[in-house]
């Protein structure tokens, strides 16, 4: 039997996961490995992902859950290794004389760059691969458009998109799997110190939100008139921490509404719910777009508005002391739980974009170091959306705050429940 290295990156899962399925359809076995890794920049240096301890404690509980679906399939376990993985890969497929590697694809540019020059080691040392795109709804070759050709405003992918979308669920049926035997360390479930997260990563957790919101409580049938919420764990889906490491697959939601459409009920909610992944999707392609273009002060766009560099009113913006209550307890949230709704999430941004004039890339950077849901397109293609450098075809996205706070906290509870 020939054998598969399965590299698992921001698709921790087992069920409905391309990789081992495909493994599985060509008579592999395989070698899963996760290698938390620091990504590379094009100069080869290494730039460790910023990760708060919200963010470690939920990749551990993802990481730990793997582990054991991975035991109790018969492997030896999860490889978790540290380091480089244009090393680390290669490596591994000498070692345990590996005929092909399979990963899954992420559109940032570091990511970009790490699956490019880990195909070009493998093309020199003729190991076959095959690349994925299961954290995605759409593959480069369902899409209804070029890569190239997306267009960069939303409503003009959204009309042909939403005609095209898949429907497939992924199967659960793994019982076929072999996996490689080896001598390396498995992944060990020690949690970091610090504050944990107020979600608890793993597969079986995403699925279990999933039911919950559809099926059990049936808060799916009022998600448009609640999803601007600020308090509470039940106003939105709640989705993004497991989508962000690939808990669940976006395919998976997808399936999941479609079925409770058809056997309870098909509203605007549901519909919106939808929309809302195809938000996700549309800023995952965008990224793989315009690569790096997003991390520049002008975007996507060829000029930026005149900021400032004022260091005093970005600390005081991080701490959420600005002295605008509702930007303040957004901040004040973001850094004691690492999550922030979305509506307050456009509020603190547009208020240090358009209130304060300072670089939005420093906001998006700060998000990018608290999120325990960071997802670098959905992060970066919201910030510059709202900066007026992304795609937005409005000139100026202002949200005025203190109007906001009157329509989204008018009896002041989020304000009064951070800030107290």
């Amino acid at each position: 039997m020939q054998n598969a290295l399965v590299w698992i990156r921001k698709d921790i899962r087992f069920y409905d996961n391309e990789c081992f399925e495909l493994a599985i359809d060509n008579g592999f076995s395989v070698l899963p490995v996760f290698v938390d890794c620091s990504t590379l920049n094009p100069a080869g240096e290494y730039l460790p992902e910023p990760r708060t301890s919200f963010r470690e404690h939920f990749l551990a509980e993802c990481l730990s859950e793997l582990h054991d679906a991975i035991r109790r399939a018969g492997g030896n376990g999860l490889i978790v290794l540290d380091g480089n993985p244009l090393e680390k890969i290669p490596e591994l497929c000498r070692k345990y004389n590996i005929d092909k590697v399979y990963f899954a694809s992420e559109p940032g540019p570091f990511e970009q760059f790490q699956e490019n020059t880990l195909v070009q080691a493998l093309m020199q040392e003729s190991i076959a691969f095959e690349k994925v795109h299961h954290n995605s709804m759409f593959s480069p070759e369902s899409l209804p458009f070029q890569v190239r050709d997306i267009p960069d405003i939303f409503t003009e992918f959204r009309k042909k998109a939403e005609r095209a979308l898949p429907l497939s669920r992924g199967r659960k049926d793994t019982s076929k799997i072999h996996f490689v035997n080896h001598e390396e360390v498995v992944y060990q479930s020690i949690l970091p110190e610090g504050k944990k997260s107020k979600f608890t990563g793993g597969e079986s957790e995403a699925l279990k939100r999933l039911n919950y919101y559809l099926f059990e409580s049936n808060l799916i049938a009022s998600y448009k008139e609640t999803r601007n919420g600020l308090l509470g764990e039940d106003f939105s889906s709640r989705f993004s921490p497991w989508l962000a490491l690939g808990c669940i697959s976006p395919k998976r939601i997808l399936f999941e509404i479609k079925s409770y459409e058809r056997e309870v009920l098909a509203n605007e909610s549901t519909y919106w719910l939808v929309f809302e992944l195809l938000w996700r999707e549309y800023f995952r392609w965008i990224m793989y777009k315009y690569q790096t273009k997003f991390f520049r002060p002008s975007g996507i766009k060829k000029e930026s508005p005149q900021r400032y560099e004022d260091t005093k009113s970005l600390e005081k913006w991080k701490k959420g002391e600005t002295g605008q209550a509702f930007v303040d307890a957004a901040m004040r949230e973001l850094n004691e739980t690492g999550f922030m709704s979305n509506r307050a999430r456009q509020n603190a941004a547009s208020y240090l974009v358009h209130d304060l004039k300072q670089n939005w890339l420093e906001g998006a950077r700060y998000f990018e170091q608290l999120l325990v849901d960071y997802d670098v397109s959905s992060n970066y293609g919201n910030w510059a959306y709202v900066a007026g450098v992304g795609n937005d075809p409005r000139p100026n996205r202002y949200f005025n705050v203190s109007r906001q706070a009157e329509m989204y906290d008018p009896d002041g509870r989020f304000v009064k429940y951070w800030l107290k």
